[in-house]
């Protein structure tokens, strides 16, 4: 589904990312960790197309989208989102996530249903309507 090959960002002389290779099939969850000033964000920002590669390709579901713009990825179902130091605090959890999910489709209904799914897969469906700040 996503795939790196040789994926690597320069900055100047200061190699950010080093020629990493990845492959993440459909369901598959994977966690990218390391110490700060590892590579880590660098590298989502590639995937997500916030940076340009120095070198390498970068596959979705088959197709090249190394040269592909960030609203375009985000289309496609790629998105990056930033961490943020504290929720909304006056947003209920439900609105919170809706809100990460609004870009993915227009349609309301399946906006409603998109962030059902995601509260489920995390287990917060329970959480729902409670407010981000309590």
């Amino acid at each position: 589904m996503l795939e790196t090959v040789n994926l690597t960002k320069r900055f100047g002389g200061l190699v950010a990312v080093n020629k990493v290779n990845l492959k993440i099939a459909p369901g598959e969850t994977l966690g990218i960790i390391g110490p700060n000033g590892a590579g880590k964000t660098t590298l989502f920002n590639l995937i997500a197309g916030l940076l340009s590669p120095s070198e390498g390709k970068i596959y979705f579901k088959g197709k090249d989208i190394t040269n592909l713009p960030p609203h375009k990825r985000n289309e496609i179902g790629i998105a990056r989102t930033f961490q943020i130091p504290r929720p909304f605090g006056n947003m209920t959890v439900w609105d919170s996530v809706k809100v990460g999910a609004y870009r993915t489709t227009k349609d309301q209904e399946e906006l409603e249903r998109k962030v059902a799914e995601i509260l489920e897969f995390f287990n917060l469906t329970r959480l729902a309507q409670q407010s981000c700040s309590a």
